[in-house]
């Protein structure tokens, strides 16, 4: 009995499979010649289908190799349990290590693999075990690959454990214990996932809040769309209560005028009947009894033929009906010119452009974009100092379109020009700018004097040589067509109240996204939009083609 405990000791270290570091299980031999468990060798490999490796020579197979069971070993493994199972203490040196499925926990501290039983003490906060760091086991081994040896050790510049015959393969690597890493890495990750909880809890408080406002805003805009009903209904009831005013104050004047009509009507009709008693009178005298006829005076005769009233041209005049016209009219005419229904969509932003000169003369909402000027003077003096060179592409016009040799005027022409065929050559009249802006402020003239066709504004680098002019959302532009003036953006015009310009100022202000439009003539301000612009903008045009010798001339 001596002797056989005597060679296990000594052989007890070959009879462990080095990927589980356990006893061998159903142990079998690879063609190399080195031996693993059955189940532990097939775990290994079942990631690395593509190719089969011996876990400690590196030794491969292109196809799954043959595992052979080795019986010899296997029968040495079961002497070994039996005589360690008829051991009643086991060494305190060498605690019970529990591999494959019956491993339940993982000793850092032991770097050993525990079954529920054996990891009792190491879960107990009082026992000498208690400070031991436990871990969930890995099903997925990480042996190493060179030694049947534990990986107690780990190393942070190529990021994998390694056992501690592999740390003289890393010379130059700051090797640190397993454990060390592990809770070094296990604070770091603690302290994350604080921040993480404290960035949940923020967010969380952000949306709360953000719930209160839009509630705030919900119940706020649910009075206002009140109020503006209740508002509505009123004008509306005014308005009826006016519509069934003058349509009675009419009915009436109809009525009174219906009977002057029929008291004139009446009048005649007697006078009728009396003339033809005194026309069937006397043809009666002219026939039958002409002694008669001679007694009569003539002068009788003639006053009574011209005694019915003549009647008279009868003209409808009432002022008052005239007055209470001329009323409605004036009422229709102010809400017609009222432009709040055309241009609240736009609304106004919180966010305004930095400046004085900015904050007074930029309008962050069409409804301040009126025909009330800035002082007389501010542009030449404040825009001065953002005035940009721009010049017109020549790569961009369309083949009926021309440059000047300053690149300044571009005119229409009649006759196709030959221009060589480009990627950002338009298809249409239009043309863009060879300067283009991502940052600052900029601002800049063009003189429309020439041309009653034309559009002016900026469009992102991404318009396409068939896209029209403020007909997307990458560009935007104020248009002077057919005697009108409109701003447009994504396809949608807004009517501008303002007549042609002489002179079209923009001002152009990229750290803000505000794009604004000025008559330059007279300093006013024609539209604004606030957009988020994508990478640069080049300044854009449209011409109307069909009017040879109309040119717009960069100032």
């Amino acid at each position: 009995m001596a002797a056989d405990e005597e060679m296990v000791s000594v052989s007890a270290k070959d009879l462990e499979c080095s990927i589980c570091c356990s006893f061998f299980n159903s142990p079998v031999t690879l063609g190399c010649g080195h031996n693993f468990c059955n189940s532990c060798i097939q775990t290994y490999w079942t990631p690395r289908r593509k190719s089969y490796k011996c876990p400690l020579c590196q030794k491969s197979w292109q196809t799954k190799p043959e595992l052979n069971k080795n019986t010899g070993l296997a029968a040495l493994v079961e002497k070994v349990r039996g005589v360690r199972a008829r051991s009643s203490v086991l060494p305190a040196a060498e605690p019970p290590c529990c591999s494959g499925p019956q491993a339940h926990v993982l000793c850092l501290t032991c770097a050993r693999s525990y079954c529920l039983a054996h990891g009792q003490p190491h879960l107990e906060e009082e026992g000498a075990l208690g400070t031991h760091v436990l871990v969930k086991p890995i099903r997925a081994t990480w042996p190493c690959r060179d030694h049947a040896r534990a990986l107690q050790h780990f190393c942070p510049t190529h990021g994998f454990p390694v056992c501690p015959q592999c740390v003289g393969q890393h010379p130059n690597c700051q090797v640190v214990k397993l454990l060390q890493e592990f809770q070094h890495r296990q604070e770091h990750m603690k302290i994350k996932l604080n921040e993480v909880s404290v960035e949940i809890g923020r967010k969380e408080g952000a949306i709360s809040r953000w719930n209160e406002d839009s509630n705030q805003m919900n119940s706020s805009l649910s009075e206002t769309k009140a109020l503006l009903t209740e508002s509505f209904q009123d004008m509306k009831k005014y308005l009826e209560e006016l519509e069934c005013a003058a349509i009675r104050k009419v009915e009436e004047e109809r009525e009174r005028g219906q009977r002057e009509f029929e008291v004139l009507i009446s009048t005649l009709t007697v006078e009728i009947d009396k003339l033809k008693d005194f026309r069937a009178e006397r043809q009666h005298l002219l026939q039958d009894d002409w002694l008669e006829l001679l007694k009569g005076q003539p002068q009788d005769e003639e006053s009574c033929v011209m005694s019915p009233s003549k009647p008279e041209n009868l003209v409808f005049h009432s002022k008052g009906v005239k007055s209470l016209v001329s009323a409605v009219e004036k009422l229709k005419q102010g809400l017609l010119e009222n432009s709040v229904l055309e241009e609240f969509p736009l609304q106004e932003k919180q966010d305004q452009p930095v400046g004085s000169l900015l904050q007074h003369c930029v309008s962050s909402s069409p409804l301040e974009a009126s025909n009330k000027p800035v002082a007389k003077g501010l542009k030449l003096q404040q825009f001065s100092q953002w005035a940009a060179h721009v010049t017109f592409d020549p790569e961009t016009i369309s083949f009926y379109h021309s440059l000047s040799a300053e690149k300044k005027c571009l005119s229409v022409e009649k006759v196709k020009q030959l221009y060589p065929p480009t990627p950002r050559r338009f298809s249409n009249s239009q043309a863009l700018c060879s300067q283009s802006f991502d940052s600052g402020r900029h601002y800049w003239e063009v003189s429309t004097k020439d041309s009653e066709g034309w559009a002016i504004g900026v469009a992102e680098g991404r318009i396409g040589k068939y896209d029209r002019l403020g007909r997307n959302d990458f560009s935007w532009c104020v248009e002077w067509r057919n005697k009108q003036l409109q701003a447009w953006y994504q396809n949608i015009s807004t009517c501008l109240t303002q007549t042609k310009p002489q002179t079209v100022g923009l001002l152009l202000d990229c750290e803000s996204r505000v794009l604004s439009f000025y008559s330059a003539d007279d300093d006013v301000l024609l539209h604004t939009y606030e957009s988020n612009f994508q990478g640069s903008v080049f300044p854009a045009f449209w011409l109307n083609g069909l009017g040879k010798g109309e040119h717009l001339t960069l100032m």
